[in-house]
């Protein structure tokens, strides 16, 4: 009896050793399994992040040109001169006009989808332009408020340029987005590199203007074939230009040929009419 007591014991502690490791490697197979989905779900999410990557388009380019950019300088343009023109007072009539053309623009940049990252940031900043310019229209506006809506509108312009200059880079390993603002590196640049160059330039100086930075742009070129020996800074050279008024619309078409068959977006100052 007490043998048959031993082996039972014995068969007791058997079967529990062979309960924990059946549960042990079921434990096991399931982490493993666990482990495996895991995996397969971050290779999922890599697999639509990459699918999801911001594309650069000609056609985004275009669309958020006329839609976007183009008709907040056009208001913006319209309000200063007209604040100008009626010592900072505007009749109701044309209050009423410039708030509608705002909320309709406005309404416009909401709508919007776009899928370049530095669009995307060119319309919050337009937005701002126009935010703080509405918000003050009613009464009277600031100097401060110009200068501010103004400066906005500048970042704006940078940040489309350097969405122009990174769609000319779409098909390359490494792509580039930031640059210096100096003669250095403007003479190893492109075109659309030294627009990104001059649209950061007025935006960091707050040199306001209205005219497209391609149209600074071949002036620069310009002066350093004149002065490649002791340039003197790019702002001050702007400011100068634009205050001698040195300038004018449309100036780039006329110089165009200098840059070859480089890549340009087809927007109207890069275009003939």
């Amino acid at each position: 009896m007490n043998n048959e007591q031993i082996s039972l014991k014995e068969f007791r502690f058997i079967f529990i050793i062979l309960g924990v490791i059946i549960v042990f490697i079921f434990g096991f197979f399931l982490g493993a399994n666990a482990m495996k989905n895991h995996l397969t779900s971050i290779g999922l999410q890599m697999g639509e992040d990459t699918l999801t990557q911001p594309t650069y388009t000609s056609e985004e380019i275009n669309d958020f040109y006329y839609d976007s950019l183009e008709p907040t300088r056009l208001w913006l343009k319209e309000i200063n001169e007209l604040f100008l023109k009626k010592d900072n007072t505007l009749s109701k009539e044309q209050i009423t006009t410039l708030s509608e053309k705002a909320i309709e623009i406005k309404e416009k940049l909401l709508a919007k989808e776009l899928n370049s990252n530095y669009l995307i940031s060119s319309t919050t900043h337009l937005h701002s332009s126009i935010d703080i310019l509405l918000d003050g229209i009613q009464s009277q506006i600031e100097p401060k408020q110009f200068e501010q809506a103004n400066l906005e509108f500048l970042r704006a312009q940078r940040e489309f340029y350097r969405n122009i200059w990174v769609w000319e880079q779409k098909d390359s390993p490494t792509i580039k987005d930031e640059s210096l603002l100096n003669w250095e590196q403007w003479k190893k640049a492109k075109l659309n590199q030294k627009n990104y160059i001059v649209s950061s330039i007025i935006s960091k100086f707050s040199i306001f203007t209205w005219y497209h930075p391609e149209d600074i742009t071949v002036h620069l070129d310009e002066y350093l074939q004149k002065n490649e020996e002791e340039p003197i800074q790019m702002e001050d050279l702007i400011k100068v230009l634009i205050s001698v008024n040195g300038i004018k619309e449309k100036d780039f078409l006329q110089y165009k040929k200098w840059y070859g068959e480089e890549p340009m977006p087809r927007i109207p100052n890069f275009i003939e009419p």
